[in-house]
């Protein structure tokens, strides 16, 4: 963990930052966030990460005084702060402490950072296994704190060898607990759901560079049943960027290797962090 952390605004040592008990992120799990990577010295896409803290913070009627500018600046003070080149930073934004401990009052804003995230190689060289669950995330377009299902879930993953979540309504996939899901259809045309999702940066960056690299693409629905005839599909998320699924429950997806369209956004994804940074740092 890092040396700094910021409450309020106010930089303090990261062991000695609280939120008071009577907050309603911890009486009630009332609070929205945001998480995003650090590389070489940059905050990646900072503004969408912003843009989207802002609109689930408004989206849930949270009271606060700060705006983008001020947010931006508080990162960049903890960033220099810590000395911090990669890993990530969480932004909290919660629902404060009313008396009651039942309504919203004015919000406490955490900044947290975090070292690099780690996974394992063969993730990306042979793929992982999902897990499907019929659940279907409340205020789905809103990052809230309340993860309560996917880590409940957990114990399925451990019992089943499996490394991620897949959420369906009964008729409908959707996403998974952390992650936003693609698949490749039979044509080679890249799909992701568009409803009922939470829409992640990461997500929105993979369709631009889709857009511009000539790979078809579609944002809509995607039934149960198509499954069986996808050719490939993987997750993607701001800290692994993306990573192919070669099982869900007892389906083989495709060949149960990586597949050329992932293989595709991969790189591009990977070399537009690299131009991102390079071209946004000091």
């Amino acid at each position: 963990m890092y040396q700094f952390s910021l409450l309020n605004g106010s930089l303090l040592k990261a062991e000695n930052t609280y939120l008071p008990a009577t907050d309603l992120s911890i009486l009630r799990g009332y609070a929205v966030f945001d998480y995003f990577r650090i590389q070489d010295g940059v905050a990646l896409f900072l503004d969408d990460y912003l843009d989207r803290f802002l609109r689930s913070a408004n989206a849930l009627r949270l009271q606060f005084k700060w705006n983008k500018d001020d947010l931006r600046r508080m990162i960049f003070s903890l960033l220099k702060s810590n000395h911090q080149i990669d890993g990530g930073i969480r932004m909290i934004l919660t629902g404060g402490s009313h008396a009651s401990g039942y309504a919203i009052d004015a919000a406490n804003l955490l900044m947290i950072s975090y070292p690099h995230v780690e996974y394992p190689q063969w993730y990306f060289e042979t793929g992982v296994k999902a897990v499907t669950v019929q659940h279907q995330r409340e205020l789905p377009q809103i990052k809230s704190i309340n993860y309560l299902s996917g880590i409940y879930y957990r114990s399925i993953l451990e019992n089943l060898t499996a490394q991620y979540l897949l959420y369906h309504d009964g008729m409908y996939i959707r996403e998974s607990d952390r992650y936003n899901i693609f698949f490749v259809d039979q044509e080679g045309v890249l799909i992701t759901p568009e409803q009922k999702v939470l829409h992640g940066v990461t997500r929105k960056q993979i369709l631009e560079l889709a857009s511009k690299n000539g790979i078809q693409f579609e944002t809509r629905e995607i039934a149960i049943s198509e499954i069986p005839n996808m050719k490939e599909a993987f997750f993607s998320s701001t800290t692994i960027g993306g990573v192919p699924i070669k099982q869900i429950d007892d389906l083989t997806v495709g060949s149960g290797l990586p597949g050329p369209v992932y293989k595709k956004v991969q790189t591009l994804f990977e070399e537009h962090c690299r131009e991102y940074a390079a071209s946004h740092g000091m």
